[in-house]
């Protein structure tokens, strides 16, 4: 039984050595080597633990790492857009030779049909829209163009339909100006009606105006829907002088756009104002503060 003893005591000498030396070198570390060996106890024999203090240990929360803020959605438009091999031939009026596939952005030349030909200028691609133009049942496109006039503010709008042999070149119609593609909106009748701005440069003004136009069979209907002028000289005009900004759509039957209306004079009507025009039985109307306005600006000078 001594021998046991003995031999126990031998074997376990160099455990109290290293023990006693670690808590008299590093007493820290040998508070944390004992916590540990209570905490090990415990977990194996829980029934002691009424018996063996543990410090409950309070774990510090992790800090969530914050996720970036989501990216604004980008929404593109699934717009559709003709290829040469689709309407180079009734655009352009010359059959197609290279690069078919590609997007369709205009003529190098002027077209013959074209009543104010003018071979040094380019006929380029401005836009299209397809639907019913003029006939319900059939499909239908309108491509805008410009170039190849006289003047640079003057463009052309290219009625096409597809037939059995593809699309074919239905009507023309010239002299259009907008001073970027127009807006499109529906009527009751399901076919289109356009809204635009467009700026007219004479010699002694500049003329803004937000107009709608419609497409019939030989010609285009329009409705003056608000202007303003801009008189040119350094001359101080005693005329309300504005400035009207690119129209938005906001709605399937509701644009809007910005007025500013300046002058070296001072008068009540200087300042920002926004134009509102909703389309009611296939006409454009204004809400009831755009026709105050344009009450105010007709009567003014009186």
């Amino acid at each position: 039984m001594k021998k046991l003893i003995l031999f126990l005591f031998i074997l376990i000498l160099p455990s109290l050595i290293a023990a006693g030396a670690l808590y008299y070198f590093f007493p820290k570390d040998f508070k944390n080597l004992i916590d540990l060996g209570k905490e090990k106890i415990v977990v194996y024999y829980p029934f002691l633990k009424k018996y063996i203090h543990v410090a409950e240990v309070v774990k510090k929360p992790v800090k969530k790492e914050e996720e970036p803020p989501l990216k604004e959605k980008i929404i593109i438009p699934n717009l559709h857009h003709f290829t040469n091999a689709e309407i180079y031939a009734p655009i352009c009026g010359k059959e197609v030779t290279e690069k078919f596939a590609d997007l369709f952005t205009g003529c190098e030349f002027c077209p013959k049909y074209l009543i104010n030909e003018m071979k040094e200028n380019q006929f380029k691609y401005i836009s299209e829209t397809r639907g019913f133009i003029l006939k319900k049942e059939e499909e239908e496109a309108i491509i805008f163009m410009n170039g190849c006039y006289r003047s640079d503010q003057s463009g052309s709008a290219i009625l096409i339909r597809k037939g059995f042999g593809g699309w074919q070149r239905v009507s023309v119609y010239n002299n259009i100006q907008f001073d970027k593609e127009p807006l499109e909106f529906f009527e009751e009748n399901g076919r289109f009606i356009f809204v635009a701005r467009r700026t007219i440069l004479k010699n002694d003004e500049i003329k803004q105006e937000l107009f709608s136009f419609q497409f019939q069979k030989n010609n285009m209907t329009q409705q003056n829907l608000f202007s303003i002028h801009m008189p040119r000289g350094l001359k101080c005009e005693t005329a309300l002088q504005g400035a009207i900004e690119i129209p938005i759509k906001m709605k399937d039957t509701i644009f809007q756009s910005n007025l500013e209306i300046v002058g070296c004079n001072e008068n009540k009507l200087n300042g920002m104002y926004l134009l509102i025009f909703q389309l009611k039985d296939g006409v454009f109307k204004p809400n009831k503060e755009t026709s105050i306005l344009m009450t105010k600006i007709e009567k003014y000078g009186e």
